[in-house]
């Protein structure tokens, strides 16, 4: 640069770098945020892998309830209630009564009482299935998960 007088002028212009911090606020809150997000994804996983072991631990169930239709419900006609054969994909034989009185419920069934629950293995060492329970056990399948057999309809309460 020069002045009108004829004198030039420098310019001088330091660099000064100062000694940067390795873990800013803002990089320590990416690495919380990427730990955290690490863990939620593993606990997902877990969860995941659990739930996946369930359902390839279900087995097939088999029982028979007796069920009393709500007012209203005309299923039985005159008929006090039914007895029914029911068979399931279930994990346990709590969660399998669970399923049957759930749809019972949606029917508009109260369920009675059940008797005679247990795996299907160990159903049929002292049990044989008909036709019609062979192929209600065939046509288990994730989408229909249970299936019954006829309702055998009775007149009248033993009571």
């Amino acid at each position: 640069m020069q002045r009108e007088s004829g004198h030039k002028m420098l310019l001088k212009i330091e660099v000064v770098e100062e000694p940067r911090q390795r873990n800013t606020q803002i990089q320590q809150w990416a690495i919380r945020t990427i730990t955290q997000a690490a863990r939620t994804v593993a606990s997902i996983t877990r969860i995941l892998e659990m739930d996946s072991l369930e359902m390839t631990s279900t087995e097939i169930w088999i029982g028979r309830f007796d069920v009393k239709p709500r007012p209203g419900n005309d299923a039985l006609g005159a008929a006090k209630g039914a007895i029914v054969n029911v068979v399931a994909l279930a994990m346990n034989s709590d969660k399998f009564v669970q399923m049957v009185k759930s749809a019972m419920n949606e029917y508009e069934f109260d369920t009675l009482h059940y008797d005679d629950v247990s795996r299907l293995v160990d159903w049929t060492r002292n049990n044989s299935l008909d036709e019609g329970l062979q192929s209600l056990v065939k046509s288990l399948t994730d989408e229909f998960p249970i299936q019954f057999d006829e309702f055998q309809s009775y007149l009248h309460d033993d009571g």
